[in-house]
């Protein structure tokens, strides 16, 4: 097949690059198609068949026929080899230093393989945005931004493991510096209601349409602290401190963890938002 032939002029380059641009541009939209309308199973069979056919239209072949010449020229008479062959005509960019011209030969493959990625991150980042809840909120269990609120963290596929957040006092103080921030401090209680051991969730404030991490800061009583583990029946009271841009009241307390639904305590109108819905 001539058009898996290293291309031997600029012409032919372009137009063979061009070509593989095409098909790779395809072979992506096929791949995301059936990502979005199947799943990751889907895309593993398309691309297992896609790696069949290849296997079988193009590298089994090449491979005959390389095995056919090479026997061709072993079974002939020894008096029919010539001393010296031919030199055909050097490709041109057999004329450039070793590492550039080994580059210009495979450039098409090079660039399919730069284009899947940067398609791959692409796309990964694209589809991560559109199951992150962190821009504008997602599903999850709301309650409203106040003392005394509280929501039911619950495992997905398994009701045995559940937490509940309680949201007992929020503070907030100036920060002493001259950054223009300050400190919003929230109590809060984490209570395992499950029957299995749970790990405590990451919290995150949002304000200013961004989400800010807790901080070491000194809290208006004890620290809920980092990573714990809840018990059956366990619970564990202590503060969250972040520091926020002063001036910008918070739009939602968030706890976060993995396999579990986010519990949001939201300002009203993103509470009523939500669960109007």
């Amino acid at each position: 097949m001539r058009w898996l032939r290293y291309p031997r002029t600029p012409l032919e380059l372009l137009v063979t690059g061009t070509g593989w641009l095409a098909a790779t541009v395809i072979l992506i939209a096929i791949i995301f198609a059936l990502y979005v309308l199947a799943n990751a199973f889907a895309v593993a069979g398309f691309l297992l068949a896609v790696i069949l056919v290849w296997e079988f239209a193009v590298e089994r072949p090449r491979r005959r026929a390389r095995a056919a010449e090479t026997l061709a020229v072993q079974s002939r008479p020894l008096d029919d080899i010539p001393l010296r062959t031919r030199v055909g005509r050097a490709d041109w960019s057999e004329r450039l230093p070793g590492p550039l011209g080994a580059v210009v030969r495979t450039a098409p493959a090079t660039l399919v393989a730069i284009l899947i990625i940067g398609v791959a991150l692409g796309i990964n980042s694209f589809l991560g945005d559109l199951t992150n809840p962190t821009r504008d909120g997602g599903a999850g269990v709301y309650a409203l931004l106040q003392a005394g609120a509280s929501g039911n963290m619950v495992e997905e596929g398994n009701s045995t493991r559940t937490l509940r957040v309680t949201l007992l006092t929020v503070r907030q103080w100036a920060v002493r510096s001259d950054n223009g921030n300050m400190y919003w401090a929230a109590e809060v209680e984490v209570r395992n209601t499950g029957t299995q051991d749970i790990s405590s969730p990451a919290w995150t404030l949002r304000t200013r349409g961004e989400e800010y991490d807790p901080v070491t800061a000194d809290a208006p009583g004890e620290a809920l602290g980092g990573s714990f583990t809840l018990p059956r029946g366990g619970a564990r009271t202590g503060w969250v401190v972040f520091e926020v841009p002063l001036g910008f009241p918070p739009e939602w307390l968030r706890a976060r963890l993995p396999d579990y639904a986010d519990t949001y305590f939201a300002i009203r109108s993103i509470y009523e938002e939500k669960v109007s819905r």
